[in-house]
């Protein structure tokens, strides 16, 4: 389930007949039947207002009918179509006081609303099914609309919920990982996702996600098991040779991750994040000119990238061209004020500068932020002592060296780059 429920199934949901005729005359009488089916023929027609109205003047008549909530659900969906999302909004918040304790409305709606982006008003609606009525597929789609709202322990107790109905299926483990990858929590993404692989192993989006969790836990070993098993089910699969460039690449097999990286190109141009990973290939390579060619194509995808930007701003500094590099980095830093590149460089050109209170404010947040950064603190330790604080540069520096010497996992190797 790795998307809402079409809504071809919503009128299923709520009535077994045709959604835009389905008030039988003889349930409600002439008048009902008469207005609702007006209501559906002016919303293929496209005119949405006035179909709007003419089911409010039926809903005292028709309210308890199946075929006005699917005909009002067609309403709000053709506002959905046309882009006019405060009227689907509107229509939606109208169909959920109406269908007042009906699951079944609830659900159909919650359904529409996910698949138009309205996360929170969805999670209402899946909430509003009694919990005695909810089934598999609410549970889920109640916690991924959760998960879309970033609310993770809302979004947990739904996955959980699921899996007590059926713990054989794969997919509420599937989400629970990715949840716990997005808030940093690897050890329980592994679980979770090694629980999801163990249910459908042969599943490509498992496989992806497992091998990405296991390479941010620094276990490659694994990784590569896992991956050479995907492989052999799916061997053209984009995903999954992606995933061998980020495996690659985190073990410094610069050249192989270069290869993998460019196989996936092939069947995706467009791809940011592997645009960015061929760039640090190449300069692992020590190749900084092809470098330069990825980072630039990737600004061709996403003219404002901070990534791409803070890169060529590193290098065009390296190359002595401070006033480019300046450039470069103010842009980075535009789009994203944390980025570290962009912030080392920032603070590198106020030291070539002279500006060392700048410099030190600066690495400070940067070491705040990634401790475990030998070359932050060393670049600290540069600035304290032209600040005239020797004693504290001291510690910067033995601490720079005792972290080079420390053994330590790989980066991340999920960027937080947009394909």
């Amino acid at each position: 389930m790795s998307k809402f429920i079409s809504s071809a199934i919503i009128c299923l949901a709520i009535a077994a007949s045709r959604p835009l005729r389905a008030v039988p005359e003889q349930l409600e009488g002439r008048q009902c039947a008469a207005a609702v089916n007006e209501g559906a023929d002016l919303i293929r027609r496209g005119e949405l207002r006035q179909a709007g109205q003419t089911l409010e003047k039926a809903r005292d008549e028709c309210v308890d009918v199946p075929g006005f909530y699917a005909t009002f659900l067609e309403l709000a969906k053709a506002y959905f179509e046309v882009h006019n999302v405060p009227a689907a909004r509107r229509a939606a918040a109208r169909i959920s006081t109406l269908g007042g304790s009906n699951p079944k409305v609830h659900f159909s709606l919650g359904l529409l609303l996910a698949e138009n982006g309205q996360y929170k008003m969805a999670a209402v609606e899946f909430a509003a099914v009694p919990p005695s009525q909810r089934d598999f597929a609410t549970y889920m789609d109640l916690g991924m609309a959760y998960s879309k709202l970033l609310q993770f322990q809302r979004a947990r107790n739904a996955y959980e919920s699921a899996i007590e109905l059926n713990p054989s299926i794969a997919e509420p483990y599937l989400h629970l990982g990715l949840d716990a990858a997005a808030m940093g929590r690897i050890a329980q993404a592994v679980n979770w996702l090694g629980q999801a692989h163990a249910e459908a192993p042969a599943r490509e989006d498992i496989a992806y996600a497992y091998v990405e969790a296991l390479i941010q836990a620094g276990n490659y070993e694994r990784a590569g098991d896992i991956l050479s098993q995907a492989l052999r089910y799916h061997p053209r699969s984009p995903e999954l040779i992606e995933a061998e460039g980020d495996l690659y690449l985190h073990q410094n097999q610069d050249g192989e991750a270069k290869q993998a990286y460019l196989k996936f190109l092939e069947m995706d141009p467009n791809s940011l994040r592997a645009r960015l990973s061929l760039a640090t290939a190449y300069l692992g390579m020590r190749e900084p000119e092809s470098a330069r060619q990825q980072l630039e194509k990737a600004l061709r995808i996403q003219p404002d990238n901070a990534e791409a930007n803070a890169q060529l701003g590193r290098m065009a500094l390296d190359a002595g061209r401070r006033d480019k590099a300046q450039h470069l980095t103010e842009l980075a830093l535009k789009a994203d004020p944390d980025n570290s590149i962009a912030n080392e460089t920032f603070a590198e050109i106020n030291i070539r500068e002279g500006n060392y209170s700048k410099a030190y404010t600066i690495l400070q947040n940067l070491v705040k932020v990634n401790p475990r950064a030998p070359r932050f603190h060393y670049l600290l330790g540069r600035v304290l002592m032209k600040l005239g604080r020797p004693a504290e540069a001291r510690r910067e520096f033995q601490l720079s060296r005792a972290l080079q010497n420390a053994p330590v996992g790989g980066q991340s190797a999920i960027s937080q780059h947009s394909r």
